[in-house]
């Protein structure tokens, strides 16, 4: 399967090496080795083998994934994901795959488009390509991912190529913004020492705005308090309540940056019980009240 649009109407056999995947399924068949890989999730949650390591997929994130980096969907719940697969070279013909990382021989122009890529590119102990959005940068990059969808489908008219270069850049200078400047300062990221917990990981996902309790969980999932909590514990490190904890606190911020929310109706959608515990469970991860917090981040 070739990851690239070819021209119709308007320069017929042309190709334009970006292609856009309405329902990505993380198909482990389409080989992407020349691609760079734009995963939007709008939706749900899941478990994915990122390059060996298991990681938690919770919407909204995007995953910005060069063409090293191999992914599997292992476990999710009613995930809606779109993709995009690019070749750098769309951005600048000069670009390459080799050049992207040592420059060597490019303009300064060039090598400024190498950096608008580094979300894709860079790779630390903080940051593996997993990029946490807030709900109305969701709404943002949708249109742009629509609009990036209407000229590489409907190809309507001869600037078809440029528009999409174009509402492509656009697109990764907010990509680029969000990786130096994250939407939550809490960090969500968990590492799965084993599997054993998926079950109770996409649980409490799918119910943290709903009141939840050890008993509700054990219920919920046929098993004894014990195996519940020695089965969590070996698999995140954390208990049940201080995951579930941290798990609202991150939504919260995520909230928060929509000044159409009250707090108190942050608070609810979050999952908390009343305000008070809310504003004390998070100054405690986040070191200030919620109403100080959205003064600082809001948009």
């Amino acid at each position: 399967m070739e990851l690239l649009t070819i021209g119709r109407n308007f320069y017929p056999g042309r190709k334009v090496l970006i292609y856009y995947n309405e329902n990505e399924n993380f198909n482990t068949h389409i080989d992407f080795k020349e691609r760079f890989k734009l995963i939007c999730v709008e939706k749900g949650n899941g478990i994915v083998n990122l390059n060996g390591k298991r990681e938690i997929l919770l919407a909204p994130c995007i995953l910005c994934l060069n063409e090293k980096d191999e992914i599997k969907l292992e476990l999710y719940n009613s995930l809606k994901v779109s993709s995009i697969y690019f070749h750098p070279a769309i951005l600048n013909e000069a670009l390459t795959f080799d050049n992207l990382t040592t420059c060597v021989g490019l303009s300064l122009t060039e090598i400024q488009d190498c950096a608008i890529l580094n979300p894709f590119i860079i790779r630390d102990e903080g940051y593996n390509g997993f990029l946490n959005i807030d709900f109305l940068e969701m709404q943002r990059i949708n249109q742009l991912m629509e609009l990036i969808n209407i000229e590489i489908n409907e190809q309507n008219n001869d600037l078809w190529p440029c528009k999409t270069r174009s509402h492509l850049y656009q697109f990764l200078i907010q990509i680029e913004t969000l990786y130096y400047k994250p939407v939550s300062n809490i960090d969500s990221k968990v590492d799965l020492k084993t599997s054993d917990a998926d079950d109770i990981i996409l649980y409490l996902h799918n119910n943290y705005d709903k009141k939840i309790t050890i008993l509700s969980v054990t219920t919920e999932l046929h098993i004894n308090r014990n195996t519940l909590r020695e089965r969590f514990y070996k698999a995140t490190g954390y208990s049940i309540i201080k995951y579930l904890n941290k798990l609202r606190v991150q939504r919260a911020t995520l909230f928060l940056r929509d000044k159409d929310l009250l707090v108190t109706e942050v608070c609810e959608k979050a999952g908390f019980s009343d305000i008070t515990n809310f504003g004390r469970i998070f100054k405690k991860y986040v070191g200030c009240s919620p109403s100080k917090y959205r003064s600082q981040y809001k948009v």
